[in-house]
């Protein structure tokens, strides 16, 4: 990698349905995955693009969902705030 260094953590790709099925407690999971390159096709045209990194449609939820997390614990943490829109 040029002399960087860098980690990934791997886990096999099941692992999400099993964690979701098993446990009632687990509501999303995102499976995301690397490529260093890839062929990557719009309609007809096709080409290779490098250094992708590829996700289920579930991270926008995900995402989404630790925002306004992060949105309560900021201004409803406390029972003094208001929020003024």
């Amino acid at each position: 990698m040029g002399g960087a260094n860098g980690a990934w953590v791997q886990t096999p790709t099941p692992l999400a349905f099993f964690l979701q099925n098993k446990f009632s407690e687990v509501n999303t999971t995102v499976r995301i995955a690397r490529s260093l390159k890839a062929l990557v096709s719009e309609g007809d045209k096709n080409f290779f693009e490098d250094k992708i990194i590829m996700a289920d449609s579930s991270i926008l939820m995900y995402l989404l969902s630790r925002l306004l997390l992060a949105i309560r614990m900021r201004y409803f943490g406390n029972p003094n705030s208001v929020v003024v829109n």
